[in-house]
């Protein structure tokens, strides 16, 4: 019989308890593949910490890191992603610990990964408390340097190949600014992207994506979400962040790419000179709408 294939899933926690359980049986349930989850807590003062080495004492299948205290989301998977060795496995994947897993995500994104690609993601369907459900589209055609102002999508629909897993560990072990940047997941799409590697989002949802008062971010849909998003364009952490993403990218390239070196530099100069970046901005953002607004706020120098 061939050896089903082994994935590693990083699952970050904090709080968590509400959901968790749910959370890990639709990851453990996933057939055809051997899976380990790894759990890493960033100082949980609920039941979290109870509740995981309840379930680690009944299923060897999940391993607990030493409890940390990292202080967020991007700090618990960054965390995850330097300590845990990806090499034993066929792929790596991350967990949240609110969502649900869809059935089969990880065979139809193991197939994906056959076909070539270094990593896949996929659009996600959300879902709130109220049974309210919409599907968020994240796999519109990827643009040149999209990954300088956004994510391939939640990283929890995220599955590296091999050799992305090792490039990703690598990174972030070796090169300390990766932990100033303001989310895991637009930093391994990043990283994988900007290495020249292929990344294949796919327009089938693998995750049921939880929508609640406790979310780091959140789906980018209504005026809430807006705003939020526009306050970081226009108080500069969308640029500054943008330019560390960029500047980690060009560190790896051997031959760093011209065009991002430029990018780099203006984006470095300051507000002044962001609107000589506006007739790029449609190379940095997958949704034409959205590659607009972004070109305006260069043009106006708020961005």
């Amino acid at each position: 019989m061939p050896q089903r294939p082994r994935v590693a899933i990083l699952l970050a926690t904090h709080d968590g308890e509400r959901y968790l359980d749910e959370q890990l049986d639709t990851i453990l349930g996933q057939e055809g593949v051997d899976v380990t989850v790894f759990a890493s807590d960033d100082a949980s003062t609920d039941a979290t910490p109870a509740l995981l080495a309840q379930r680690a004492a009944t299923d060897d299948r999940l391993v607990l890191l030493p409890p940390t205290r990292q202080g967020s989301a991007h700090g618990n998977f960054r965390r995850l992603l330097i300590d845990v060795d990806p090499s034993p496995f066929d792929a790596v994947g991350l967990a949240d610990q609110d969502d649900r897993w869809l059935p089969g995500r990880l065979a139809r994104q193991l197939e994906l990964l056959r076909e070539g690609p270094a990593a896949v993601s996929s659009d996600v369907v959300m879902f709130d408390e109220r049974g309210r459900r919409t599907t968020i589209v994240k796999s519109r055609p990827q643009v040149r340097f999209d990954y300088l102002l956004e994510s391939a999508g939640p990283g929890s629909t995220f599955l590296l190949a091999p050799d992305a897993a090792a490039l990703v560990h690598r990174v972030l072990r070796d090169d300390p600014r990766t932990a100033d940047v303001g989310a895991h997941d637009w930093l391994i799409y990043a990283i994988v992207r900007g290495a020249g590697l292929r990344w294949h989002i796919d327009p089938q949802p693998t995750v049921e994506y939880r929508q609640h008062d406790a979310n780091v971010l959140g789906a980018n849909r209504g005026l809430a979400a807006a705003l939020e998003r526009g306050g970081r364009i226009v108080n500069g952490w969308l640029r500054a962040h943008a330019t560390r993403v960029g500047e980690i990218v060009l560190a790896l390239q051997p031959e760093p790419d011209p065009a991002l070196a430029d990018i780099v530099r203006i984006m470095r100069l300051g507000r002044r000179e962001q609107w000589r970046l506006a007739r790029r901005a449609r190379w940095m953002r997958r949704n034409p709408r959205e590659a607009r607004i972004v070109a305006a706020c260069m043009r106006l120098g708020l961005w």
